[in-house]
Parts: structure tokens; sequence; C-alpha cells
């Protein structure tokens, strides 16, 4: 978590996942995600 201001925060990540599905020889996945955190006062 990464604070931008004081009423903000950034987070981000990556997921990889093997086997999607359950699916054997199924292709790796991939997926990142970035979320914005804002409280208001």
């Amino acid at each position: 978590m990464r604070p931008l201001r004081e009423t903000m925060s950034l987070t981000g990540g990556v997921l990889l996942r093997n086997e999607a599905g359950n699916v054997h020889d199924a292709a790796f996945q991939a997926m990142a995600a970035i979320r914005l955190d804002i409280t208001l006062r």
C-alpha cells in the first residue's frame, strides 16, 4: 500500500494461476489489479 495523500492510498497486485479452472494442461493465466481507496471526511 502506498499513501498518496492523507485521505488516499494505492494498492496493486498480480495473480498467476496454473491449470486454471482445474483443467489439466490449461494455459497459465495472469491478472493484475490496482485499487484506489479514498476516505471522505
